[in-house]
């Protein structure tokens, strides 16, 4: 791959990580599921594998949460920051955390610009964010979510107490301002208080604001190892803030992108593009996917689907998505409309078949596709129909590149994607239930249900059509 020889950029890499140990434990034990822990390693470890270079600087911020060491009934909440030395090993990097929370969009904000305003002297900005992905946003906080499933007392039993000050040392901070309200709910603490003013700190982090984070600092690459993430309502949230968002359309899991040989071509002072490109390509050669450490691992990069997309144009996508979205939604015969959509959606694959968060990710593109094979040349629809065509071009010239798993397609009862007469552009996924049930599901996934309605949603009406499809009044 060509690498850029003369003047070569030099790279910030920020890793942005949330870990909740505690929730991990429920996973233990179930088939081919690899802990936590062995995850995390195999990060830290890809890191300290690189050899240190001059051109690079790699800091990685690390929100935990665990059980305490003493009381195994009591939850620890803390964050360690470190960056690579010459040392070639990862050690403590001098900045101050207080308050930190990484679901709390002003935390995270405040972090960045204090560690990229020290770092000035790199030109190249690479955030990789890594846990758990919710569409709308990534962290999703699921040991607070039980909270409403189950009874105070239950969750009580579970969680325990509060903050304690054994930490491992040396740590820059032990406490989150307010976190104690989240480890120390009881009935006489909840009595009377507004619920959603205590926990909406700490729900999510969502993808408006992890944009706002980045509102000093454009990212060069934002890498998500985050489920669900490439899809049109992420994408317009960064558009502004980032300029290649390379994730999953599907779900991702361990050992995902192979940082290792990342770090090593960044060294070379690539651009932004040529970082993109490797990141796709060296997917395949991830040592843990050679090694196979667990015959359930011999098939996991099979079914994922990872896309890169350059966000330049999808502000213009957007539009011309509104343009179609008014269109059916002030159609006389919109039930028709509906009806297409509905009929065909079985065609329009569900990438998140290998997640647990939603069950209603599918490609704009084939959707678009289908509908424009639908309507065909009636002339009654032929005002969408050029609306269709419009949105259809801007997609397919979009700069983004795919990978996906030739089991992908045959997990869901698919055929391989070469086999689809419309074949995939890849990297605008959408979200688009199906029923009640299933928005609802979506819509659980948050404790603060506003968060179902970004700002894609808002601008194109996409919310009120994706209802009608759904059959809600």
């Amino acid at each position: 791959m060509e690498t850029v020889t003369d003047n070569p950029y030099k790279w910030l890499i920020i890793f942005l990580m949330h870990e909740d140990f505690i929730l991990d434990e429920k996973n233990i034990g179930k088939p081919g599921y690899v802990p936590l822990t062995q995850q995390r390693s195999a990060l830290i470890d890809s890191i300290n594998q690189h050899e240190y270079n001059k051109n690079t600087k790699i800091i990685v911020i690390e929100s935990i949460i665990e059980k305490n060491k003493k009381d195994k009934t009591k939850g620890s909440a803390y964050t360690y920051v470190r960056h690579q030395t010459e040392k070639n090993r990862l050690e403590w990097y001098n900045v101050n955390t207080g308050g930190f929370v990484i679901q709390d969009g002003a935390s995270v904000k405040s972090l960045l610009d204090i560690i990229i305003q020290k770092e000035a002297v790199y030109d190249k900005l690479m955030l990789v964010t890594w846990g758990h992905g919710s569409i709308f946003g990534i962290f999703y906080l699921e040991t607070l979510f039980q909270f409403f499933k189950r009874d105070i007392s239950g969750f009580i039993e579970e969680m325990g107490g509060g903050l304690t000050d054994d930490l491992p040392q040396p740590v820059l901070v032990k406490n989150f301002t307010g976190i104690e309200d989240m480890y120390n709910l009881s009935p006489s603490f909840l009595l009377g208080k507004d619920l959603d003013s205590i926990l909406s700190k700490f729900d999510i982090l969502t993808n408006k604001e992890l944009a706002g984070a980045l509102s000093s600092r454009k990212a060069d690459v934002l890498l998500m190892h985050n489920c669900l993430m490439q899809n049109l309502c992420t994408q317009y949230d960064f558009k502004d803030v980032v300029t290649y968002l390379v994730a999953p359309e599907s779900g991702i899991s361990h050992p995902g992108y192979n940082y290792r040989e990342i770090l090593n071509y960044l060294d070379k002072g690539v651009n932004e593009k040529q970082a993109a490109d490797e990141i796709m390509e060296s997917i395949r050669s991830n040592d843990l996917f050679k090694t196979k450490p667990s015959p359930w691992l011999d098939e996991l990069e099979d079914t994922w689907a990872i896309c890169y997309v350059n966000l330049r144009k999808i502000d213009y996508i957007a539009e011309l998505f509104e343009e179609v979205v008014t269109e059916i939604l002030n159609h006389p015969e919109i039930e028709k409309i509906l009806d297409f959509i509905r009929n065909n959606l079985r065609l329009a694959f569900n990438y998140a078949i290998n997640c647990l968060e939603s069950n209603s990710i599918r490609d704009l593109h084939i959707i678009l596709r289908l509908a424009r094979e639908e309507i065909g040349s009636q002339a009654a629809f032929s005002d969408l129909l050029a609306k269709l065509n419009a949105v259809i071009t801007e997609i397919e010239a979009l700069e983004c590149k795919k990978l996906t798993g030739k089991n992908l397609y045959k997990n869901g009862g698919y055929p391989y994607e070469d086999n689809n007469p419309f074949g995939s552009y890849g990297g605008v996924g959408i979200i688009l239930p199906r029923s009640k049930s299933e928005i609802d599901e979506i819509r659980l996934a948050f404790i603060n249900e506003q968060s179902l309605f970004p700002d894609f949603f808002k601008k194109t009406g996409y919310a009120a059509l994706m209802k009608r499809i759904a059959e809600i009044q």
